[in-house]
């Protein structure tokens, strides 16, 4: 264990002392955890520490032991979803060995990232699960064929290898799209693309390792299942355009077994059947019509165009979708010259204010020169929606008006809940310009009006300037004469008034391996600096008694710090958050609406910024992954079918998808972010499969001479079940991902409604 950090507090009621830990890189968190909580309690079981209690305040370990219960809890989940959907369409046995292959990829990619020298995480555990709801229908397919086939006679080896010969090709092809799909996501740029980078690793691997698993042992595990049936349902449209071999096989293989008569079908065979006749019925009468045909080109396209004009200003944007994440922070910041003292006596109780609602679980403050840092920890999400509590988006807003109390002294408080993306801007902002120092002050003060409008703006929070405006600065002009007499230097009048202030250090202390500065200061200047004070700084100068006034001329102004340069300009910024929902890209449009029609002074002038500009690269990022992975899918669709219009058609389907899934967002309340730009180039390479099995079905028939809007409807109906459950899977897998949390919400729901539509 290595890392302490000891912070000290005093409370009202106790004292205490905070301890660190943090673990050595190649400890797990687990073990690390466990050894330091036992070091804890064997020292409090001694007799020096017998009059004192401790608690913990926060565990990492716990916290992740959490999210696997959680995950764990949502695996189940997905598994009996996708089990009770298997087995309305196939049955118990071919449900059940669906449902217990797959681990069997699960365990090849646990092996494969070990050698790789990837650890088990968050993403890693969140992206199996992602991966079950996509690699199931692998296994789906390949067992609903083969169900599907034994239900009309076929014998169990036959059947595996009939719908391993019909589907192998499409299901490598459809593999491979959704692999290359996820591909581009391994190059995000910055903290937040090798962060994600977990999500395709795990998915590839479960991918290709489920594709080579439903390919060869899956078959042979599948015959130990399923055994030979006794009777066989007589459905002439299963058989009617199969090849002569096949019939042949079919009539040996029934052989022995009963007819079933129709009023013995098993109800599920009976719906399944009774949708497909419908479909086909539907199918063929729309296809004839030409009208029809042309309208259902025309409608997806002006849904298409209606979606991007009405309904995603509806939708909004926010790249980083917050959550009730249970730990938020504030930050109380006093004068710039304000010593630890001064902010630690104004601040005196603030504690109780954290203490006194029931959701806090614990708060820490951090006090060091004019600033206080504040972390406020809730109770579980869960334990607060069974008592009906409040969510950590409500707390931060009574805190905030509770410590709006500090701002009439000079104090400025800012909050913020923990995010699920990395640390960056603020959601809106601007930079205001001046091309030449000495237009400061109009710099100043533009930047003013603009964090004045802000202000103005209901659903903003946390808005500042980059610039902080301080009581005022002590500025000094030297009487030369008199240091002329004297020989003394400038340096020397600096060093006594720093030394003075800041104190001197006289030795440090080692402890630990970490020094301690020992510092000697002026109690003259404990609470507060004033000018009379440092006026009457003694100075020496050959043996006789000086005061700092004599030597100098001084003056109070107004002062502003922080001010930042970028390429010879000067600028500062103003920004601000947004509470929770909020539509950041039409808060920032109104920004910079307000920009364009202020008067701006000669030589000053503003440019964007804020979340959305300093993200600006990971957003261009993902939509440049998205467009690769269309023309890398379309180049592989290209080389199965020969032919360019085809994979048009398939890639098609996707893009006229994305209105459904606008509305999906609408009806679930969430935003366009950074979770649906990965949902939905997950969902391309989803959506992708249906097109591949529906469009071989078609190219085959064509090539047994079948008439073409025949050979359209008898695909359509032939593929209408595989199709359903492969979605219906898909859907329910990825469900309890969705309902997860705000972040993973953007994510599923952006699958579920593109695989739907």
């Amino acid at each position: 264990l290595s890392g302490s950090e000891i912070s000290s507090s005093v409370d009202p009621i106790f004292s205490y002392v905070g301890l660190t830990v943090n673990k050595t890189d190649n400890a797990t968190i687990f073990s690390s955890s466990d050894k330091a909580k036992q070091k804890v309690e064997e020292l409090f079981r001694t007799a020096l520490f017998e009059k004192f209690g401790y608690t913990y305040a926060i565990d990492l370990a716990d916290n992740i032991r959490d999210d696997y219960d959680e995950l764990a809890k949502e695996a189940v989940t997905t598994l009996v979803l996708v089990f009770i959907a298997m087995y309305l369409f196939v049955g118990f046995r071919d449900s059940l060995f669906a449902s217990i292959t797959l681990p069997l990829a699960f365990l090849s990619t646990f092996i494969l990232l070990y050698v790789w020298g990837y650890t088990m995480n968050f993403l890693t555990n969140f992206s199996l699960i992602l991966s079950f709801g996509i690699a199931v229908d692998t296994i789906i397919v390949i067992v609903q064929a083969a169900s599907a086939k034994i239900r009309v006679g076929y014998d169990p080896e036959s059947a595996i290898m009939l719908a391993l010969r019909e589907y192998a090709v499409p299901i490598i092809s459809w593999v491979m799209t959704t692999i290359v799909v996820f591909i581009p996501m391994m190059t995000l740029p910055g903290i937040l693309g090798k962060f994600l980078a977990y999500i395709p690793i795990t998915i590839f691997w479960v991918l290709a390792t489920g594709l080579v698993l439903a390919l060869t042992v899956n078959s042979a595990l599948y015959l130990l299942f399923v055994r030979r049936g006794k009777n066989y349902v007589d459905d002439p449209h299963a058989v009617e355009y199969a090849s002569e071999e096949e019939k042949e096989l079919l009539l040996l293989e029934r052989e022995g077994k009963e007819r079933i008569g129709d009023g013995h079908i098993p109800l599920r065979i009976r719906v399944i059947h009774s949708v497909t006749n419908w479909y086909k019925w539907v199918l063929r009468n729309f296809l004839e019509h030409t009208f029809l045909r042309r309208l259902a080109i025309i409608v997806p396209f002006a849904f298409f165009i209606f979606g991007f004009m009405v309904l995603a200003p509806r939708v909004g944007f926010n790249l980083f979708p917050g959550d009730d994440n249970a730990s938020s922070s504030f930050t109380i910041t006093g004068p710039v010259w304000q010593k630890t003292e001064v902010t630690t006596r104004d601040l005196d109780g603030i504690e109780q204010v954290f203490l006194s609602y029931p959701e806090v679980k614990y708060s820490t403050i951090s006090v060091r020169w004019n600033t206080a840092n504040i972390s406020v920890q809730l109770t579980k999400r869960q334990e607060r929606k069974k008592l009906w509590q409040r969510s950590v988006f409500d707390i931060e807003k009574i805190l905030l008006e509770k410590l709006s109390i500090f701002e009439s002294k000079w104090y400025k408080v800012v909050s913020e809940v923990l995010k699920n993306g990395p640390p960056g801007s603020k959601a809106v902002g601007l930079k205001v310009v001046a091309d030449d120092p000495e237009k400061l002050p109009v710099l100043i003060k533009v930047s003013k009006d603009f964090e004045k409008y802000l202000k103005t703006v209901p659903w903003t929070k946390n808005v500042g300037r980059s610039s902080n405006d301080t009581p005022g600065q002590f500025i000094f002009n030297l009487k030369k004469d008199l240091i002329a007499t004297t020989g003394i230097t400038a340096a020397q009048i600096y060093g006594q008034i720093a030394q003075a202030i800041n104190g001197v250090t006289l030795w440090s202390v080692e402890d630990n391996g970490e020094d301690m500065n020992v510092i000697v200061k002026s109690s003259q200047f404990k609470d507060e600096v004033k000018l009379e004070d440092i006026l009457s700084i003694p100075i020496t100068v050959w043996q006789i008694q000086y005061q700092v006034g004599d030597f100098v001329e001084s003056r109070i102004t107004n002062a502003t710090a922080n001010i930042s340069r970028e390429n010879g300009d000067i600028q500062i910024t103003v920004d601000a958050d947004l509470e929770q929902g909020i539509d950041s890209v039409s808060t920032q449009k109104a920004f910079v609406k307000f920009a364009d029609t202020y008067d701006f002074p000669s030589g000053i002038s503003y440019k964007a910024w804020g979340e959305n500009e300093e993200n600006s690269e990971l957003i261009v990022a993902v939509l440049s992954a998205f467009f690769i992975a269309l023309i890398v899918i379309f180049a592989i669709l290209t080389l199965q079918f020969h032919s360019f219009s085809q994979p048009a058609v398939i890639l098609y389907s996707v893009i006229m998808s994305l209105p459904f899934v606008m509305i999906g967002l609408l009806l679930t309340g969430n935003q366009f972010s950074l979770p649906f730009g990965i949902g939905f180039i997950a969902f391309t390479g989803i959506a992708v499969n249906h097109g591949i099995i529906l469009i071989a079905a078609i190219n085959e028939n064509l090539k047994k001479g079948i008439e073409g809007i025949t050979a359209l409807v008898e695909a359509g109906s032939s593929r209408l079940e595989p199709m359903l459950l492969t979605t219906v899977t898909t859907a329910l897998g990825i469900l309890p991902i969705a309902l997860r949390d705000k972040f993973w919400s953007g994510m599923g729901f952006t699958i579920i409604f593109g695989v739907i539509s």
